[in-house]
C-alpha cells in the first residue's frame, strides 16, 4: 500500500489524520508518517485500512469513539 492510497482510504471514509491514527490503533505520528512516505505502510496497517472500509456507515465513528473510551478509562483490552 502506498501512501496515496492509504490518505484516499482515509479520505473516503471521511476521516482526519488523527481520527484515522485512532481508527486503526496508532499515534498520530505513526500514521502521519506512512501518509507522508516517511516509514513504510506494514501490510498488517494496510489491511487494517482496507477493512475499515468494510464496515457499515458509522461504525468507523463508533470504533474511534470506543477507542477513544477505552484509552481514557484505561481500559486496554
Amino acid at each position: 500500500m502506498t501512501p496515496d492510497d492509504i490518505t484516499a482510504i482515509r479520505e473516503r471514509l471521511g476521516l482526519g489524520p488523527v481520527d484515522m491514527g485512532r481508527a486503526m490503533g496508532v499515534s498520530y505520528t505513526t500514521y502521519r508518517d506512512w501518509q507522508a512516505g516517511r516509514r513504510r505502510i506494514p501490510p498488517v496497517a494496510a489491511r487494517c485500512a482496507e477493512l475499515l472500509l468494510e464496515l457499515p456507515a458509522g461504525r468507523v465513528r463508533d470504533h474511534i469513539n470506543r477507542t477513544i473510551n477505552d484509552t481514557t478509562n484505561g481500559d486496554r483490552s
